[in-house]
């Protein structure tokens, strides 16, 4: 891959230095292309590159989002990744994505978008709002608003984080010293539209509201305002709102009255039931049909199309697995 002048793209900037920075803030490095912000982000993490440092591509060749999967990044969308310096238990590194899109969903609501997360750290938004502006005039892509394969809802974003650097701490166990946190955002549909495979799964802002990403000559501009938003929130976020107690139960809190998964049937590995709850440390409880509840603490949630029943169950109610109750 090169660059614009016609040199290899390393996934850093010509001169080792960011290409725009803003103030005071972490460094901004923009890149025409790069393979993988997350790697461009390591990188920098290795160069010492402090906390909330951030990598905006215009275009990625080989985006990856959880478990591997290749994640559309063309020209169309934000793909950022941020460096995250810590000093925190490993054990509470599962939070960071929580917080992450808390972060992320705020930053959006404060604009106007209501944004949803399936956990743990998926963004999603209503089908019914992402198509508001052309059900108004009558325009509505045909099966807009129909459920899909998630629910009713389409997905705009989507984070991944992966730990860079750790140590072990006297009595303390593995301690998180350092990660790259990756975000993927749909500012526009790509030319001639999303491929068949994602119609029924993806959406971008634009379809909520056009001013959100600007006119096209001004679309540069308007994903670097974006990508200066979301790495000032989420740097601010993070580990902070992860390692203390209070903050965390404040951030699932908000993920609670914001998700897209809780009251849904959902499968989750080999588990398959009633989304119930994000417990204190962020785990999903789902409900399975013999009345058992696992706490999930990592995983691919599918959600059922059609939602479940009304949760009005309590937890004292519940029946927790043998192995969790050991715990």
């Amino acid at each position: 891959m090169t660059r614009d002048d016609g040199r290899p793209d390393d996934g850093r900037p010509d001169d080792g230095r960011p290409d725009d920075d803003h103030g005071d803030g972490p460094p901004l490095v923009e890149l025409a292309s790069s393979p993988s912000t997350q790697e461009a982000a390591r990188r920098l993490f290795a160069d010492g590159a402090p906390h909330g440092a951030l990598v905006l591509a215009h275009v990625q060749t080989a985006g990856r989002g959880r478990r591997g999967r290749t994640w559309l990044s063309g020209p169309h969308g934000l793909w950022l990744s941020m460096v995250v310096r810590a000093a925190m238990p490993l054990s509470r590194a599962a939070r960071l994505p929580l917080v992450a899109a808390d972060a992320v969903v705020g930053v959006l609501a404060a604009r106007g978008v209501d944004a949803r997360v399936k956990w743990p750290n998926d963004v999603l938004l209503p089908a019914a709002t992402l198509f508001a502006a052309t059900h108004a005039t009558g325009d509505v892509r045909a099966g807009a608003l129909a459920d899909g394969p998630l629910g009713p809802y389409r997905k705009v974003g989507g984070l991944l984080l992966e730990v860079v650097d750790t140590m072990r701490g006297p009595g303390e166990g593995v301690a998180l010293q350092g990660a790259v946190l990756g975000l993927g955002l749909n500012l526009r549909a790509p030319d001639g539209g999303f491929p068949d495979e994602l119609r029924a799964i993806a959406g971008c802002l634009a379809d909520v509201d056009a001013n959100l990403v600007g006119a096209a000559a001004d679309f540069a501009a308007v994903r670097r305002a974006w990508a200066r938003a979301l790495g000032s929130a989420l740097a601010h976020a993070l580990p902070a709102d992860a390692d203390d107690d209070t903050r965390f139960a404040a951030v699932v809190a908000r993920l609670r009255r914001r998700s897209a998964t809780l009251g849904r049937r959902v499968t989750v590995d080999s588990v398959v039931g009633l989304a119930m709850d994000i417990d204190d440390d962020g785990a999903l409880l789902v409900r399975d049909d013999a009345g058992h509840v696992h706490v999930v603490r990592a995983g691919d949630v599918v959600l059922s199309p059609a939602a479940g029943p009304p949760c009005s169950t309590t937890r004292a109610d519940w029946t927790y697995q043998a192995a969790e109750k050991a715990r």
